[in-house]
């Protein structure tokens, strides 16, 4: 790295980030970074969607190791706080990867109770939720559907394997529940399914386990 780029505002926050030494050259820790950039063994995405704006999570995974980058969270994504352009990398041991995602999509240990009965909507009806319109609450709402409709705020997360192909994804009411919109088979409508918090970790767990298809 030359001079001008060591002295430049990029080359300090890759020497404050730990990335690069006093001369420019790589550390050790710049050097895992790229690897795990160039060469991850899998990579890992997530997304979350809330009034028009969205937050990213991804990560490397190599070994022992992931690089994980963060865009926002949806805890800043609700709130309306955080810039959504910068980007935050951090270099953690494989298994602390789902714990930081988790913490991220701001999971709440919500329970979920049974409901009266299968309540299906027009899809188009939890999109604009999402997007922060009011939208009427669905026909034979019972009570836990009326809290469920009645949340302030909505936030659709997705995680996924690149390498599998397949994911999970939630939506969020915050302290009020977690639910999923299952596609019915008219194609235009979705059947409400309330999952409690330990349901939604586990299918996030099972996207990381999964091994990805075999080239032979």
């Amino acid at each position: 790295m030359s001079v001008a780029s060591r002295r430049s505002a990029s080359g300090a926050e890759l020497r404050d980030a730990g990335l690069t030494g006093r001369f420019g050259a790589l550390t050790d820790d710049g050097a895992r970074f790229v690897r795990l950039l160039d060469r991850p063994d899998v990579r890992f995405g997530a997304s979350a969607a809330h009034h028009g704006k969205r937050a990213h999570w991804g990560m490397w995974l190599g070994g022992d190791s992931a690089l994980v980058r963060a865009q926002g969270s949806v805890a800043g994504l609700v709130a309306g706080i955080g810039d959504l352009d910068v980007s935050r990398f951090d270099i953690l041991p494989a298994g602390s990867a789902v714990g930081h995602l988790m913490a991220w999509s701001g999971l709440t240990p919500a329970w979920a109770f049974a409901s009266d009965g299968p309540i299906v909507v027009p899809t188009s009806d939890i999109d604009r939720r999402i997007e922060g319109e009011s939208v009427p609450k669905p026909p034979g709402a019972d009570s836990l559907m009326e809290r469920l409709w009645s949340a302030p705020t909505w936030t659709r997360v997705r995680v996924w394997s690149e390498a599998t192909g397949r994911g999970t994804e939630w939506i969020s009411a915050g302290a009020d529940g977690t639910f999923r919109a299952v596609p019915v088979a008219d194609g235009r409508s979705c059947r409400i399914e309330v999952v409690p918090g330990g349901a939604v970790f586990r299918d996030v767990l099972s996207v990381f386990l999964e091994a990805p298809p075999s080239d032979a």
